[in-house]
């Protein structure tokens, strides 16, 4: 299947405090198919706006989608959008080798006992990841029908259409997939931080071996350089990635955020121990790291020395082209972390 056929669309990403957009073009160079960004833009939601994953104001974030899409000149209307949190579920499981209308009926019968919610109550799909004798692995992937028809009124009162549904973690693998060279086989994490809540995703091949969100998330350290330095909160985010501020630097903090770049750590472990103890699969090799939350300084030199692995922040323009006359690399450079939720939501195409 030939993805470049397909009508292209604008990555949507949702925030607790702002609004991330990106449009890909699809381009070929030298036999060799790619993107070539198109437009890019952010916008911050009012406060509380959204509070722990659900919509408090509507009209807010509609106007904050448009003004997020006008500011980058993207006139596409289509766009993919993505969630997270407690309203996806996720789970891996082996069924007898079936086709057709048996495949069917017994995927639904096992989401029945997987989920946590009537299967009413969800928007389900899945995926066969593979196929042995008379067995096969498949992978479920369910959404609570209140929280995505909550995204998509807001996102159509801004006069967009949504035309994919898809979950954070798939997204940001999509984007990793796309713009690193990984060993074949090898399989990796990928830690994206939030505002308020963390996404672990372990993979091999593109494939999620388990997904697990944790309630930690880049605001922990905020708050804490808020209290400490009475500080207000553009102030302490300022502090956060390495700048001073009144005085208040990366060294005062030191010791606060250590604190919590331990906790962090316990949680990322206790994720990867668990995985170890129930897979078959070899050992993770390498972390990427994303999401604003993760720009705090000496986060990544932290993880690799705890965890004795590879820790990288992720690029998700890497293996993108685009004009410089037309978009600031310093910009990009600085916002990689950022983005990387709607670079992989805009690899998506209509009908997907």
């Amino acid at each position: 299947m030939n993805i470049f056929k397909k009508k292209n669309l604008v990555g949507l990403d949702i925030g607790t405090y702002g609004v991330k957009v990106v449009e890909l073009l699809p381009m070929s160079k030298k036999n060799r198919e790619g993107f070539q960004l198109a437009g890019i833009g952010y916008e911050p939601l009012p406060p509380q706006s959204i509070v722990e994953g659900s919509i408090m104001d509507f009209t807010a974030v509609a106007e904050t989608v448009s003004k997020a899409l006008d500011g980058a000149h993207i006139k596409n209307r289509n766009v993919a959008i993505s969630l997270s949190g407690t309203s996806v579920i996720t789970r891996k499981f082996m069924l007898q080798n079936l086709k057709g209308e048996d495949l069917e009926e017994s995927i639904k019968f096992e989401a029945k006992g997987q989920l946590t919610s009537p299967i009413e109550d969800v928007f389900f799909d899945y995926e066969i990841l593979r196929e042995e004798d008379d067995k096969m692995d498949v992978l479920l992937v369910a959404i609570k029908k209140e929280k995505v028809n909550e995204f998509i009124s807001a996102v159509v009162q801004s006069g967009r259409n949504v035309e994919v549904v898809d979950t954070d973690h798939f997204a940001l693998l999509n984007a990793v997939e796309y713009n690193y060279a990984l060993p074949a086989e090898s399989t990796y994490a990928i830690i994206n931080m939030g505002a308020s809540q963390t996404n672990i995703i372990i993979s091999k091949n593109g494939v999620p071996l388990l997904t697990r969100d944790i309630s930690f998330g880049g605001n922990n350290f905020t708050e804490v350089i808020q209290k400490e330095f009475h500080l207000d909160y553009e102030k302490a985010e300022m502090v956060k990635k390495g700048q001073t501020v009144g005085g208040v630097n990366s060294n005062l903090i030191e010791h606060s955020v250590k604190m919590l770049f331990g906790d962090l750590k316990l949680e990322i472990a206790k994720t990867f121990d668990y995985f170890q103890a129930t897979s078959t699969e070899e050992a993770i090799s390498k972390i990427f790291l994303a999401g604003g939350g993760s720009r705090v300084r000496g986060l990544n030199e932290f993880l690799g020395k705890e965890l004795n692995l590879n820790v990288e922040s992720i690029n998700p323009f890497q293996n993108v082209l685009y004009n410089e006359r037309k978009f600031d690399t310093d910009y990009l450079h600085e916002m990689e972390a950022v983005f990387g939720v709607a670079m992989g939501l805009a690899m998506r195409r209509m009908g997907e």
